[in-house]
């Protein structure tokens, strides 16, 4: 499916070109879509705590979850009470709207991006389920002196008002061949970053697309992924040096596994195979016990932590070493979150 994606959408191809009517009927559904939504003010919820959302435009990842965790400790450092609101895609919590509070209770969640925010928050509210609106109303009842919600994917969320809306793009090849899907990696046009606040560009820093550039020059920021730890899953820490030299293996199914590659190949790790599979991957025993036996001669298998969340409940005889990292910004980004900034009427800020 990688491939796929990095042949035909992230590039054109007959396939694209072939798929691009197609690509042009959502690209007018998504439009008038959020033309319906800004005419009849009434059809999405306005909270009375403060929206901020973080989402793209494209499909894939684009550091989402890191930069969330970012965005969050910046908040909290600043004496600001958050929560987070999640879908929990392809989680035991998807179909509800259950709220995690680890040090009054704590919900067991079988889910990847649910997990890493309940292990790195374990004293904010989280709240997990497909009807974000429900899950606001729940953070409201629970929480009312709460200072900001983080929607984490909520871009296209319009069913919520938003007050602050970070719109972030993979510094590799952001915008693709410049389709929208099916022919292309574009969630919607282009045009709709006339919605976003900020746009964040995350991985190493390039020349903005001048497309990019039309819609938001001025509220750019650069992020990139640094390692923060690698630990096994003994609970043994260690250093990028132990790594170096070594027969390292790469596992992943995440969004934009070439990101992951950057990340580990910038620290000066090298490794021989990298493992890429499907985004949100439900990995399972089986699976474990037939493709690990190929790789028993390598030293390490280095994964994401997002993909830790699942390995950990099967049985693994091999050392599996997770990759940490946190986001870094090439500037504040918490200042950036003041009243002036604050949409009043769905308009963004100047």
């Amino acid at each position: 499916m990688q491939k796929y994606i990095d042949k035909h959408l992230k590039n054109k191809s007959i396939i694209s070109l072939l798929l691009y009517p197609f690509s042009l009927i959502f690209m007018i559904i998504v439009m008038i879509r959020r033309k319906v939504y800004k005419k009849f003010d009434f059809l999405s919820y306005q909270s009375k705590i403060k929206i901020i959302s973080v989402g793209n435009i494209t499909s894939g990842g684009t550091g989402k979850t890191p930069f969330t965790i970012h965005l969050s400790n910046d908040l909290i450092s600043k004496g600001k009470k958050i929560a987070i609101v999640l879908r929990g895609y392809k989680s035991n919590l998807e179909n509800t709207n259950t709220l995690i509070v680890q040090n009054e209770t704590f919900t067991i969640v079988h889910g990847d991006e649910a997990s890493i925010y309940a292990e790195h928050f374990p004293d904010i509210p989280i709240c997990v389920g497909k009807d974000r609106v429900k899950s606001i109303k729940l953070l409201e009842e629970k929480f009312p002196n709460l200072d900001f919600i983080l929607m984490d994917d909520a871009f296209q969320h319009l069913q919520v008002k938003q007050d602050i809306k970070y719109c972030l793009f993979n510094a590799s090849n952001p915008l693709g061949n410049g389709f929208c899907l099916p022919a292309g990696i574009l969630r919607e046009p282009i045009i709709s970053l006339k919605e976003a606040d900020f746009i964040v560009i995350n991985g190493k820093s390039i020349d903005v697309p001048k497309k990019i550039l039309k819609y938001n020059k001025n509220n750019i920021i650069f992020t990139r992924y640094i390692i923060n730890k690698i630990m096994d899953n003994h609970g043994n820490i260690f250093d990028i040096d132990f790594f170096k030299e070594k027969k390292n293996v790469l596992l992943s199914g995440i969004g934009n596994p070439k990101s992951f590659e950057q990340t580990v190949t910038d620290a000066g790790i090298e490794f021989t195979h990298h493992i890429a599979l499907s985004d949100h991957f439900e990995y399972s025993q089986s699976f474990i016990d037939e493709s690990f036996n190929k790789y028993s001669n390598f030293d390490n298998i280095l994964t994401t932590e997002k993909d830790y969340m699942k390995l950990r409940k099967l049985n693994i005889w091999l050392r599996i070493c997770v990759v940490y990292v946190a986001a870094t910004s090439d500037r504040h980004i918490v200042p950036a979150i003041s009243d002036r900034h604050i949409r009043t009427d769905g308009v963004s800020p100047s």
